[in-house]
């Protein structure tokens, strides 16, 4: 036993030298990052690493920052998009008039109605507003018309959210606004390296809905380099036929769509044939209460895989059929899957821990660039991954020295509990949680 534990302390002064993941405190106004909008356009269930924060119109609402919802967060990356009871929220929108009228025939452009706005503060944000994206005639269409945004906190520290509205006004408000923020701190997009692989059929919806083919052979890597099946973060929508002789498809844009993707760049084979898209990210061997959180346009349609399991809608005939009808609709299949079409990006959440794996994760889109007679082809996407560390006994978000040694101090012992080592709740602190500990050292959870 004096011999086990000379050769686990001599792993803690190894560790030791390796350093530990420091930690971010707030400094004083760091640059405000750049926010991303987009459109949200498929329902979600909620999943564990998630916050919804319920902001009632009168409660949480005020004329300048110091009241709503205070919210601790780390430096990273967020997601922030408004739901509605189906995703578990309170709220759906609200009504700052507690009346409704002047609304065009599709109940749209009201002069009074429902909306989706707020605003939140933070010692190194400031304070921003989120604009309403119109007033409806009712809560559903405020909601399903309300951009999502990309939020980033650089340093440790409390965000506040809240409903603004004029002094004195917020007495005669109806309803309220849901957010979900969600973690992104495993970000990956298809500025990175994307391997390429042109589909055999046309125009590939059996070949997209029964999965991707193996790896590596017949793929082709397109590196953030790469100049010819490229095109950085373009955003120039627009249409071409590729029989046309004088055309030349790569010099044209990838992707077409009502809302780009900030700061994602565009991919293609060869700009009109369909393809295969594969990208990796890496999930820590503890981590536990794994998210997804995608966002894709694709051109024309589209499946999502993750570890050859499908997270999307299956591509239907009739998909196809109103495509080429010019009747392109956004729905979800009978298991709550979004289906990946043109015109404007799609959203996925994945949060069934057995879909993802320890180590390597495949992230793969069977993309038809048949669906139209008219191109171009591609695809753009990002999508973040959050967890817990199941490895961080001390839950101070990063796998360290400090968890190593509590393991290390309650070796052996039964009936312990996470901040007693014990990482893989077992109720025992054995050479299975040191084996997690030293496999996840120096992992952090942003």
């Amino acid at each position: 036993m004096n011999r086990k534990l000379s050769i686990l302390l001599a792993l803690v002064r190894i560790l030791t030298n390796r350093g530990r993941l420091a930690r971010r405190p707030c400094a004083s106004n760091p640059p405000l990052a750049n926010l991303a909008l987009t459109f949200v356009i498929a329902s979600v269930l909620p999943c564990p690493a998630q916050t919804v924060v319920n902001l009632d119109a009168r409660d949480d609402c005020a004329c300048s920052a110091g009241s709503g919802i205070s919210v601790p967060l780390s430096a990273g990356r967020y997601r922030v998009e408004a739901i509605g009871p189906a995703a578990g929220g309170q709220f759906t929108a609200y009504n700052p008039w507690g009346e409704t009228n002047g609304c065009d025939a599709l109940g749209e452009n009201c002069a009074n109605g429902w909306q989706v706005a707020y605003a939140y503060d933070s010692p190194s944000l400031g304070t921003r507003v989120h604009a309403a994206n119109g007033v409806f005639a009712t809560p559903a269409q405020a909601l399903a018309g309300s951009p999502e945004q990309d939020l980033w906190v650089r340093c440790d520290e409390t965000v506040s959210f809240w409903i603004i509205d004029s002094c004195g006004s917020c007495v005669d408000n109806d309803g309220g606004v849901s957010l979900r923020i969600t973690p992104l701190r495993n970000h990956v997009t298809s500025s990175g390296h994307v391997w390429v692989r042109p589909l055999l059929e046309s125009p590939g919806d059996a070949e997209v809905n029964s999965g991707p083919p193996p790896f590596p052979a017949g793929w082709t890597l397109v590196d953030p380099n790469d100049t010819v099946r490229r095109h950085r973060d373009l955003h120039a929508p627009g249409s071409f036929d590729c029989s046309d002789p004088n055309l030349v498809p790569l010099d044209e844009p990838f992707v077409s769509t009502l809302e780009f993707i900030l700061g994602a760049d565009e991919v293609t084979w060869d700009n009109c044939q369909g393809a295969w898209y594969r990208s990796t990210f890496d999930v820590p061997v503890t981590a536990r209460n794994r998210v997804l959180s995608l966002r894709a346009n694709v051109d024309d349609l589209g499946v999502a895989w993750l570890n050859g399991t499908r997270i999307s809608s299956a591509v239907g005939p009739s998909d196809l059929d109103d495509f080429l009808d010019g009747e392109v609709a956004d729905r979800v299949d009978g298991a709550g899957l979004p289906l990946l079409n043109w015109p404007t990006p799609d959203v996925v959440i994945v949060c069934a821990d057995s879909l993802f794996v320890a180590g390597e994760n495949t992230l793969v889109f069977g993309v038809i660039g048949d669906a139209s007679p008219l191109e171009p082809t591609g695809i753009e996407f990002e999508a973040g991954f959050s967890f817990d560390l199941g490895a961080d006994v001390d839950l101070d978000g990063s796998v360290n020295i400090t968890d190593l040694a509590v393991v290390l101090a309650n070796f052996g012992t039964t009936g312990a509990g996470r901040s007693e080592g014990d990482t893989d709740l077992d109720t025992d602190v054995d050479l299975t949680d040191l084996g997690r500990v030293l496999a996840d050292f120096g992992e952090s959870d942003e």
